[in-house]
């Protein structure tokens, strides 16, 4: 229609331009075929960017883990039913069904028993793993994607590895474990993880 609409105006000027016209429409219709494919390659590239980082997360904790001599039995990407998976050494690497997060299953016993520096280094060496990748390939999107994972897991959110940071030191100064005051943490930590993320959601609204 939007070729119609230029020929009749500009039809005393010849063929030339309704050729110029015609092309322009053409043009259009294959940018309005291509958009659908172009979404699909970006949603396939943020999933892929995004598994990626998880990844190179866990695989910092797992390191951290073996520098203390903390024992792993799984890496997985992933939680619910094993989709699959293969074995290195001791290790058993799977992807699981709901991709919803990943993790290292740690022998947490072995991990308390470590010193307090030991077990904040292995529950910080995933983040400092997506802070070495998110810097090294700074200005791409998964550049930008391990920054975000970095962050996201230092907030204090319930299971996140800030929340477990702070645990190991509120056990530390308070000498043994208070249910009370671990409520009262995870609670508030949940409500100073919501302010930060709407902070940051205002930001770029």
């Amino acid at each position: 229609m939007l070729s119609v609409l230029y020929v009749n105006r500009w039809n005393d000027c010849g063929m030339c331009v309704e050729e110029g016209v015609l092309a322009r429409s053409f043009e259009i219709d294959s940018r309005r075929r291509s958009a659908p494919s172009q979404m699909l390659k970006l949603i396939l590239t943020v999933c892929l960017s995004t598994a990626l980082g998880m990844l190179i997360h866990e695989l910092g904790h797992l390191f951290a883990a073996r520098c203390c001599k903390v024992h792993a039995s799984e890496l997985a990407i992933g939680f619910g039913p094993t989709l699959f998976g293969f074995s290195i050494g001791s290790i058993r690497f799977n992807v699981r069904a709901l991709p919803l997060g990943s993790f290292v299953r740690l022998d947490g016993t072995a991990l308390k028993a470590r010193s307090v520096k030991a077990q904040l280094f292995v529950h910080l060496g995933g983040i400092v793993f997506n802070l070495i990748a998110g810097f090294a390939a700074f200005g791409t999107m998964f550049g930008w994607l391990n920054l975000l994972i970095a962050a996201g897991n230092i907030l204090p959110i319930y299971k996140h590895d800030g929340w477990k940071c702070g645990l190991v030191l509120m056990r530390a100064y308070l000498s043994r474990q208070s249910q009370p005051f671990e409520w009262a943490y995870t609670f508030s930590g949940g409500i100073v993880s919501l302010l930060i993320g709407w902070a940051v959601i205002r930001m770029f609204m």
